[in-house]
């Protein structure tokens, strides 16, 4: 329901200020003018930033996140061993953690090495694992608060 009504307003938005782009009166016709103008500058910003993440995923940006992230599990898979039976419920989540590191990573090489993506598929999938790995360190900094106790 509520993504119907928001097509209807977007809609709308749309009508009105195509209608006043070229039929309004000089203050309506202007305001159109900065609106698309605003608009076309939003849409230069958003191939600028997709851009700029996908040169970035080039240069191994999430490559580095990956190798710290599983450096940090490293780090609290130790811990949680030194806990010996109390650290056997953080032991689970680590293996847990790192299976979900390792699939990342078989993510990351896939989306490196296939050149036959579209840009916007490629894009998608930096954008994925982006989330993930954010979603990983996360996972491992509320371990790492529950090992310290």
């Amino acid at each position: 329901m509520a993504k119907l009504v928001l097509k209807i307003v977007v809609a709308l938005a749309v009508l009105i200020v195509g209608y006043n782009y070229f039929w309004g009166n000089a203050e309506g016709k202007e305001n159109s003018r900065r609106i698309v103008a605003q608009v076309a500058e939003l849409g230069k910003s958003v191939v600028d930033l997709l851009k700029s993440e996908t040169e970035q995923f080039d240069k191994g940006k999430y490559d580095q996140a990956l190798d710290k992230l599983k450096s940090a599990l490293n780090i609290e898979k130790e811990r949680a061993t030194e806990l010996g039976e109390a650290g056997h419920g953080c032991l689970e989540k680590c293996r847990h953690l790192e299976e979900a590191e390792h699939e990342l990573e078989e993510k990351l090489k896939l989306v490196d090495s296939d050149d036959g993506q579209s840009t916007s598929d490629r894009e998608a999938a930096i954008h994925a694992i982006r989330d993930q790995i954010l979603k990983l360190t996360g996972e491992t900094e509320n371990l790492a608060r529950e090992i310290d106790g």
